[in-house]
């Protein structure tokens, strides 16, 4: 175990085990209290924001996905964008001000999402590549979204942190669309679920992106209300309310802090950090003046560094029903060069650190490399190596204790986000576009990766270590 999980013990048994019921029964009515106030307040206030918000243009970018229908055919979205706000509307919001949460009932109307599309054809690649261009439009109509969103005392207001929700959309509407001769020409398709849709493939995306936008949403209502005004002004209440909120997150984040860095130990054992990364094997186009010309890029033997540097980077939340208590939240991956400043501002007179400090991509967290590649375009065909460095990815944990009987389990562990990637190559340094395929393409690999059971190995192994930790410093008997 690191030195940072036992300084999260330590700082629990400083704190008199803060995940026990330490709330006095003044402070509780008090809190109570403030929390209906709230309620109403939020519930008011989301039909306010949905009246003014409704066909507000954003043109909020996503960024490029790259996924693949089958083996052979490609689909890149381009230029991800929602044009308008969804409006949000709340049947219910009940905070839990004790523990720091919000339980969200919400229905979103309408969320529509445009890009450009570029579908390639790998099967006849050399002979006959086939290439499809236009625009992607998708309306993804009544959702209903429900689950917990956590909070965080910032200055005199809360904030909204970690969000665990589940989106139901009533229903999905897919249009392609392209210019044939000047002509538009549309296919449209309808279902029920994201899933069975093309956009099943980025479920998890649009759902982080949806995230944002409850999360911010939330937060433009909550920085209208102040913690003193809550607490009518009583600075005695607020000040231990902000002890017992303080104990509340050290205990949930001492928890996970434990279970990531066990994990991390596991992780590398089992041979899940480094590992290797699939090959890539992709057509692509390019106009250039009136001719548009095919190219090919190849890249194999690859390999993935980092998958075992599990770390919180900020407070997780939690939530009580019953007798379980759930901690959510988002982790991410070490970035080294964190990890090598640490080292340097601690021992400032190491001599050696000129020789040892990491290169420019040790910033990163996760360091993807392939020792072979091959580019053709327009009779260009350089070879060599490549690697990529993915700076914060964004991974969901989600922990249940069932507190009488002290055992843990991980219900959920997801890559929801793959971060910002960065490229460096030789050959290529001329043709910008391509080495954002390329990124484009290490992403797509990287989903393909986590789908293929990586993903799921991950959650196994923590959840393995989760079943063994021992609870007992965190919920004494007859305290919680």
């Amino acid at each position: 175990m690191n030195l940072l999980a036992l300084a999260s013990i330590f700082l629990v048994a400083c704190h008199a085990l803060p995940a026990t019921r330490d709330i006095s029964p003044a402070l509780e009515n008090v809190v109570k209290s403030a929390g209906s106030g709230l309620d109403a307040y939020l519930k008011a206030g989301f039909v306010r924001q949905a009246r003014r918000l409704k066909n507000t243009p954003v043109s909020l970018q996503l960024g490029d996905i790259f996924f693949h229908l089958d083996d052979d055919t490609g689909i890149l979205l381009q230029n991800i964008r929602l044009p308008t706000l969804p409006a949000l509307t709340a049947q219910s919001i009940t905070t839990d001000l004790e523990y720091l949460n919000a339980k969200l009932q919400v229905e979103s109307d309408s969320a529509v999402i445009v890009a450009d599309y570029e579908i390639t054809n790998n099967k006849f690649i050399g002979v006959l590549p086939l290439t499809s261009t236009g625009v992607l439009t998708a309306t993804i109509k009544g959702t209903q979204i429900s689950g917990v969103a956590g909070l965080a005392i910032s200055d005199n207001i809360f904030q909204v942190t970690n969000m665990d929700l589940n989106y139901q959309p009533s229903e999905v509407t897919i249009e392609l669309s392209y210019y044939e001769k000047d002509e538009k020409i549309s296919s449209q398709v309808t279902v029920d679920s994201i899933d069975q849709s093309l956009l099943g493939k980025i479920t998890e995306e649009i759902e982080y992106r949806m995230n944002d936008i409850v999360r911010a949403q939330l937060n433009v209502l909550l920085n209208q209300q102040f913690l003193d005004q809550l607490f009518l002004g009583n600075d005695q209440m607020l000040t231990h309310y902000r002890n017992h909120a303080a104990r509340v997150a050290i205990n949930a984040n001492s928890i996970i802090d434990q279970l990531l860095s066990l994990a991390n130990t596991a992780l590398k054992t089992v041979g899940v950090d480094p590992v290797g990364f699939p090959d890539i094997y992709e057509s692509f186009s390019k106009r250039v003046f009136i001719v548009r010309w095919h190219g090919s890029f190849t890249a194999n033997k690859g390999g993935v560094d980092g998958l075992a540097s599990l770390h919180r980077y900020k407070d997780v939340s939690l939530s009580i029903e019953d007798d379980v208590v759930t901690i959510f939240g988002g982790i991410g991956l070490q970035d080294l060069s964190q990890i090598w400043e640490i080292v340097f501002r601690r021992f400032p007179g190491l001599l050696v650190q000129s020789i040892v400090r990491p290169p420019n991509l040790s910033r990163f967290s996760l360091q993807i490399g392939y020792s072979y590649y091959r580019a053709e375009f327009m009779g260009f065909g350089p070879t060599g190596e490549f690697r990529v460095g993915v700076q914060n990815p964004s991974i969901f944990l989600k922990l249940s204790v069932k507190v009488g009987f002290l055992t843990a389990s991980v219900e959920d562990f997801k890559f929801e986000h793959v971060g910002q990637l960065q490229v460096d190559i030789t050959g290529l340094d001329t043709i910008k576009w391509l080495i954002e395929q390329i990124a484009n393409w290490v992403a797509g690999a990287f989903h393909d990766l986590m789908n293929s059971g990586l993903e799921a190995k991950m959650k196994d192994i923590i959840n393995k270590i989760a079943k063994d930790l021992d609870l007992k410093p965190f919920f004494p008997p007859k305290r919680f």
